[in-house]
């Protein structure tokens, strides 16, 4: 099921159609530091395959949703309420209506999807849906502390007030044995090849389905000189180099 939504999901249309030149698709969580940008995955939609996986999977098309035992495929998918947010939520509403799934939106106050507050049921920390979207990433150029929210020990429950940073509430043994391996490795290079390893082993578990690799972008004046993107920084980490030309 998590392989079909995959291979249904449009990129390419909801890069072009919302974000132009301010994102791009991609299938990697990690793209940064640019040396950790695996190159082993693909974006490729392919609807065929992705109906066959259903197929396979025992959904057959009743009309234009897929059922099994008796059971509709409807999905609830969740976000919050943004403008761009609401543009990609209907792209891939239409994606998932093409392979047999009907998929229900929900648009939630970004104050309380990302509150993280244990007493409301629409924070994206207790994730009651089946699919929710939002952008997160690395905020170290060593991605370890952005990795463990894959781990078991780290999946969101009421015994952790869900706020243990696994809303996925993934866990995979195979994942943590990976984890613990580059965890405890010191050369950067080896370092940098289990990075794309463990980036690798979420994308083919389809453990999360990453759509845009959103840019920050920046203006400056033409006689300002200094200036240089950061992306694990402010803009405005070297101000003090900064000069006018004129």
């Amino acid at each position: 099921m998590r392989q079909a939504i995959n291979l249904a999901i449009d990129r390419e249309a909801i890069a072009t159609q919302l974000y132009g030149p301010s994102g791009a698709p991609t299938c990697n969580i990690l793209v940064v530091p640019a040396n950790l940008n695996s190159p082993n995955t693909s974006c490729d939609r392919d609807v065929e395959e992705a109906n066959r996986l259903l197929d396979e999977a025992g959904y057959t098309l009743n009309g234009a949703v897929r059922e099994k035992d008796g059971v509709q495929l409807i999905v609830d998918f969740q976000t919050s309420i943004n403008t761009l947010r609401q543009g990609e939520q209907a792209i891939i509403k239409s994606n998932l209506a093409e392979i047999g799934i009907t998929v229900n939106v929900k648009a939630i106050d970004a104050g309380v999807f990302f509150s993280g507050d244990p007493g409301n049921p629409d924070t994206l920390n207790k994730f009651y849906a089946d699919l929710q979207m939002y952008t997160n990433g690395p905020t170290d150029v060593d991605p370890q502390s952005y990795f463990d929210a894959w781990l078991c020990a780290n999946v969101n429950s009421s015994a952790n007030q869900w706020n243990a940073n696994g809303d996925g509430r993934y866990c995979n043994p195979e994942y943590d044995a990976l984890f613990e391996q580059f965890a405890a490795e010191l050369n950067p290079d080896a370092r940098a090849e289990l990075a794309i390893q463990l980036n690798d082993f979420l994308i083919n578990d389809n453990a999360i389905i990453p759509l845009i690799n959103r840019f920050t972008p920046n203006g400056k004046a033409k006689n300002l000189e200094g200036p240089t993107y950061n992306t694990f920084d402010s803009s405005i980490w070297n101000i003090h180099e900064w000069t006018r030309t004129s």
